[in-house]
């Protein structure tokens, strides 16, 4: 039976060769991931409100993306040489598991979705407000036009390959190894929320309308969610096509996505 436990895919990480060493490895991670993100993200912030003399491009806010992807290859240099890395690149191309799983990974997020929509429909009593304010590179394009959706598609894929390569395909693992699941759930859980402050900080950016507690408790959700998933599949490929169809989902219906996504994660952890 899948349980939130699983196996224990941390214990992998004994196979490297170690080359240097690391006290408290994830916490490592957490300060350079936060600090690569905030150090390109809050500056996108501030150029956004018209608070910087100059526009800063649209790769910036990528690379700032890109932040728990460049600290976990950084990190397990570090630690393991080029063997490590070659590892844990590796984990994104883990497919070979039961196809049930590639159904809970691509399933589950439009029905969190759907379901969320309807809530929001019978208690605001009217559709959300969908979709959310396009970047300004995209909205010079049209919202109609098939080269937004293309792009937006790439973004999908590109910002869930950047972040579940760090959050568990490098940070889990490692919290695995010390705290049981759902704790380390938790814990990556409020650091991953915290990350992703610099957006609630732009200008017409999706989380901007968003209460802040809202998304924490949502994060928490989605982060035992994605453990659960990690763990009966022993890797990251299934995270990553789960988030990219996760991060389509709008971000104005999360409070009633939050009601779904904590009925299920309740259900996960009662297979602890």
């Amino acid at each position: 039976m899948a349980t939130l436990v699983g196996r224990e895919p941390h214990t992998e990480l004994t196979a490297a060769r170690s080359v240097g060493r690391l006290k408290h490895p994830a916490a490592a991670f957490f300060a350079l991931t936060l600090t690569i993100t905030y150090g390109l993200g809050l500056p996108v912030a501030a150029a956004s409100h018209g608070l910087l003399p100059i526009r800063i491009p649209a790769a910036v806010g990528a690379l700032a993306i890109a932040g728990p992807a460049i600290a976990a290859l950084v990190l397990t240099g570090f630690e393991h040489g080029r063997l490590g890395v070659q590892r844990l690149l590796s984990r994104l191309l883990h497919w070979r598991v039961g196809a049930q799983w590639y159904l809970v990974a691509l399933l589950t997020p439009p029905i969190i979705a759907i379901s969320a929509l309807g809530t929001y429909r019978f208690l605001a009593g009217v559709p959300p407000r969908i979709p959310a304010p396009l970047p300004r590179e995209l909205a010079q394009i049209g919202a109609e036009s098939p080269v937004t959706y293309a792009l937006l598609a790439v973004f999908f894929v590109w910002g869930s390959l950047a972040e579940e390569l760090g959050w568990r395909g490098y940070a889990l693992p490692r919290l695995l190894g010390t705290y049981s699941a759902l704790t380390a759930s938790v814990i990556i859980g409020v650091v991953w929320a915290v990350w992703h402050l610099p957006l609630f900080l732009m200008n017409a950016s999706a989380q901007a309308s968003i209460p802040f507690g809202w998304y924490l408790l949502y994060a928490l959700s989605l982060s035992v969610l994605f453990t659960w998933l990690y763990n009966n599949t022993g890797g990251c490929a299934h995270l990553w096509t789960s988030r990219a169809v996760a991060q389509a989902a709008p971000h104005r219906v999360v409070a009633p996505t939050l009601v779904v996504s904590t009925l299920l994660t309740l259900r996960i952890c009662m297979s602890i």
